[in-house]
């Protein structure tokens, strides 16, 4: 009962060192992220400067040290949540982004998939809380709140399914499909708003 007490402490520590490091960078550089960064330009280099990267790390890093969530150190999961914070760069994938980060870090490739699957939650849901606090005034006159309150659901579930499949499917199958997608993404954006 105390070791599985213990490998739960070490989890939520694992989430919540994971989280902070975007916390902050997204309080403190949110509006300035989406005054100067969001634009085709930045999106579309960030696609592709993040496909290469994936295509050159996924060849390379082979020397895994870490094969179980729970032998992940604190100071790792720290490390990967700064990865994580990358990701508010718009174009930058969340996912690719902590998994790459996790892999470099020495972790297998299906802890580092099932633990940025993990990471995406708590951010997940600070991000809605957040908008909702932004626009409470808007969401307590609303007419019809269970639509709302069905609206988050779905939308959080939906997105968990996908990050799911999408991670179970570069756990198996490796990053190459999702770095070339990333590629050829960023160059159809380029040609259309070039």
């Amino acid at each position: 009962h105390c070791w599985h007490e213990q490998e739960s402490r070490h989890f939520v520590s694992l989430l919540a060192l994971g989280t902070i490091p975007a916390l902050i960078v997204g309080f403190l550089g949110r509006d300035w992220i989406k005054t100067h960064l969001y634009n085709p330009q930045v999106i579309a280099a960030a696609l592709i400067i993040g496909g290469i990267i994936i295509l050159i790390l996924d060849k390379r890093l082979k020397n895994t040290r870490i094969d179980h969530v729970q032998k992940i150190p604190l100071k790792m999961a720290f490390w990967v949540g700064c990865f994580q914070s990358i990701a508010l760069i718009p174009g930058v994938s969340r996912s690719g982004a902590t998994i790459m980060g996790a892999l470099g870090l020495g972790f297998s490739r299906p802890v580092a998939a099932e633990f940025s699957f993990f990471l995406a939650i708590p951010v997940m849901c600070l991000a809605v809380a957040y908008d909702g606090y932004k626009n409470i005034v808007s969401l307590i006159t609303y007419e019809h709140p269970e639509l709302l309150l069905a609206g988050f659901l779905s939308a959080f579930i939906t997105a968990s399914l996908v990050i799911r499949f999408v991670l179970s499917f570069i756990s198996k199958y490796g990053f190459a499909p999702f770095a070339w997608y990333r590629i050829a993404a960023g160059i159809i954006i380029l040609a259309v708003f070039s």
